[in-house]
């Protein structure tokens, strides 16, 4: 039995990968890929899992599907990830989605735990010292109206729809209750990043 039977988890696959040079989904962390990384630390938390692509993708992401993961294109023209949260929202089965891009490999449960059992507004977001971490939230429904809006105005910044949504944000410090060195929002950008993650990664 799932912890947050009304939530959906949405891995984002899309982006360039120019510092790559290459489709990241595919690449092996510890011999797992990172698709599959992601999505075994997602399956015991919520109702299902969709891996969001590009149409132009759907065969390669249909090929690193994991057991039991659904797959779903953007259904906007509109380049970026405001248009995979979208797809998501519409496509889920669920009324909020958890949205996770696939470059994450080190997610710590606790963490994840935490930001779904924030329900007090149409967005759960953290913030560290980067800024506010839009591939690393909670969205409701309630939201797709407004990203719609954002949509039709061509590309734009994920949190350009803020200000017509409830948003709660997390900030470092708080992050850090559950997730002390923030691994989470690690991201894998180049071959380098292709290493072992901390000893103790709930991942590994």
């Amino acid at each position: 039995m799932v912890l947050f039977p009304d939530t959906t988890a949405a891995i984002l696959m899309g982006g360039a990968s120019r510092r790559m040079g290459r489709d990241k989904a595919g690449l092996k962390l510890g011999g797992v890929t990172l698709v599959e990384r992601v999505h075994r630390c997602l399956v015991p938390l919520v109702a299902e899992v969709l891996l969001v692509t590009k149409a132009e993708n759907r065969a390669r992401a249909d090929a690193l599907a994991p057991a039991g993961a659904r797959v779903v294109v953007d259904l906007s023209e509109v380049a970026g990830p405001l248009a995979g949260i979208h797809a998501a929202l519409v496509q889920a089965a669920s009324h909020r989605v958890l949205v996770v891009a696939v470059d994450m490999p080190d997610l710590e449960p606790r963490l994840l735990r935490a930001l779904l059992a924030d329900d007090s507004a149409d967005v759960v977001i953290p913030r560290t010292a980067r800024g506010l971490e839009p591939l690393l939230a909670v969205y409701r429904k309630t939201c797709r109206p407004a990203i719609e809006r954002q949509l039709a105005q061509g590309p734009g910044p994920v949190s350009g729809f803020f200000p017509a949504v409830t948003v709660s944000e997390w900030p470092e410090t708080r992050l850090r209750e559950f997730d002390p060195e923030l691994e989470s929002f690690r991201n894998v950008n180049r071959p380098s990043d292709l290493e072992p993650s901390r000893p103790g990664s709930p991942n590994r």
